[in-house]
């Protein structure tokens, strides 16, 4: 199952991939915070039951192991089921530009 929250999404994942290392476990993380309006994409789980791996190129996985939510002052909270998950941003096409860029919240 994947999971989209504004700007950012969740995408399931077989396992963790093996060039990840543990960056934290806890029971809070700010997956993303709005470069213009200072909201945050919170991710809130109960008793520790949460593990951020990063890689070598900055990609984010989660671990999600007990009851765990994503909030944002702007979206409705969204509930995540237990798994591994890849963190990615959102990212359109400036037909101006020619390029790819990263949407912003």
């Amino acid at each position: 199952m994947n999971y989209r929250h504004g700007d950012i999404s969740f995408h399931k994942v077989e396992a963790l991939p093996k060039e990840v290392k543990l960056f934290k476990k806890c029971s809070s993380f700010v997956a993303a915070l709005g470069e213009t309006t200072g909201h945050k994409h919170l991710i809130t789980a109960t008793k520790e039951a949460l593990e951020i791996y990063k890689n070598e190129k900055g990609e984010i996985y989660l671990v999600i192991g007990d009851k765990t939510i994503i909030t944002h002052e702007e979206h409705r909270p969204v509930k995540f089921k237990k798994g591994v998950y890849k963190m990615a941003n959102e990212r359109e096409y400036d037909w101006f530009a020619k390029n790819t860029v990263r949407v912003l919240d």
